[in-house]
């Protein structure tokens, strides 16, 4: 037999048996040819020698071992190589097309280095269409998934993943609507296909969406409902509890990378908030969202975001700015503008109704203070000065995200 067509296996076999016991390792087919060996064997017909039968990658055979150690017994050196055998065995064998599907989408989540076309490419290999814009829908049911204990990979927990794919996939309809891959302790990254007509069941009539492939905030509302559907039929079915991070929708191939991170970031944020819903997005989880978001970037995208509803609204916000300055007084801010009380309320009211945000209760004030700072240390904002008696008015260059 040509040595160089030995299975990797049967070398490994070999030089680990042989580190494990300090001894020389030769192993041979059934007809006595030698497979691999270390060192230069011992031809010694006096000297002692064990052998211990093999079988691995579809070769039997047995190992030679010469001048074991005396006090090594032969029992326990076939235990040895009968476990090391098994091993090698299953690290050498095909992986299953589960585990080389979650493996790819594990890379491409984590930020895969390969070029757009190779990673289309692969995922059409694997039967994934990438071409289409997509948002993570991360699941966390590590409630269900080794029933909240340490994971093994083993049938069971297989059976348990393979169960919330298959309940996933049929919720939405479609297999390639939504791609499910395990990416390990009990999360399930789904990636939603996000258009308006992927997420027309999930949209209003009042509330039709544009074209996601321009904006990273406008599929969420309908993303949301569809999630908190989601929960309420994992939940039914697995009898646990099922948590949700929902990541925005950022275009291209390494968009994706960016909406698991919003998704993680939202679903390690959440879970830490007191009396937090079991569905998570940044974009609802105020000021903490702002603190601990995974970079500036995604920072400064949210505070755009929940300021992008005064952009057209000069007056609004300069009436915001003198209400931050007089400490949230309304009778301070209402004399520093010169308008009635009635007035400023009207004019907060309208702020809430516009951005959900109230500047006249504590948290909410702090969230719009902060990325009001946010946006203007990014943009380069400055104070403009007044007449005297009027307030500063911030000169606003707006930041435009994805």
């Amino acid at each position: 037999m040509n040595r160089r067509s030995t299975p990797a296996a049967v070398r490994h076999l070999v030089e680990r048996t042989a580190a494990a016991i300090d001894a020389t390792v030769v192993a041979l087919d059934e007809q006595g040819e030698v497979l691999a060996e270390t060192g230069a064997p011992c031809r010694d017909a006096r000297s002692e020698a064990m052998t211990v039968p093999f079988e691995i990658a579809g070769l039997r055979g047995h190992l030679r071992v010469d001048t074991p150690p005396p006090s090594l017994p032969a029992g326990l050196v076939q235990d040895f190589v009968s476990l090391l055998s098994s091993q090698l065995a299953r690290a050498e064998a095909p992986k299953p097309a589960n585990e080389v599907k979650n493996q790819f989408i594990h890379h491409l989540l984590s930020g895969t280095t390969a070029s757009d076309e190779e990673v289309l490419r692969e995922g059409q290999i694997l039967g994934m269409d990438l071409s289409r814009p997509r948002a993570v829908i991360l699941i966390d049911a590590s409630a269900y998934v080794g029933r909240g204990g340490v994971e093994s990979h083993n049938t069971e927990t297989d059976l348990q993943v393979q169960s919330i794919i298959r309940h996933v996939v049929r919720f939405f309809s479609l297999p390639n609507d939504a791609i499910c891959g395990y990416i390990g302790q009990g999360q399930i990254a789904v990636l939603k296909a996000s258009t308006s007509r992927d997420l027309d069941r999930w949209v209003p009539q009042a509330d039709a969406i544009g074209d996601e492939s321009t904006a990273s905030w406008s599929n969420l509302s309908a993303l949301k409902r569809a999630a908190a559907e989601l929960i309420s039929l994992l939940e039914h079915e697995t009898q646990s509890r099922i948590l949700i991070g929902i990541g925005r929708y950022h275009p291209g191939i390494r968009g994706i990378s960016r909406s698991y991170t919003d998704a993680r970031a939202a679903l390690e944020i959440g879970f830490r908030i007191p009396g937090a819903t079991r569905l998570f997005c940044l974009d609802q989880l105020g000021l903490a969202a702002l603190i601990r978001a995974a970079d500036e970037r995604t920072r400064l995208e949210l505070a755009t975001h929940l300021l992008g509803p005064l952009d057209a609204e000069e007056e609004l916000r300069e009436t915001l700015t003198a209400f931050f300055e007089e400490d949230c007084s309304i009778v301070a801010t209402s004399a520093r503008l010169f308008i009635h009380r009635n007035t400023l309320n009207y004019r907060l009211d309208k702020i809430t109704a516009l951005t959900g945000l109230d500047p006249k209760r504590f948290d909410d004030a702090m969230l719009l203070r902060f990325a009001f700072l946010l946006c203007q240390l990014a943009s380069g904002d400055s104070y403009r000065e007044g007449p005297p008696g009027e307030p500063k008015a911030i000169v606003h260059t707006q930041v435009v995200s994805n």
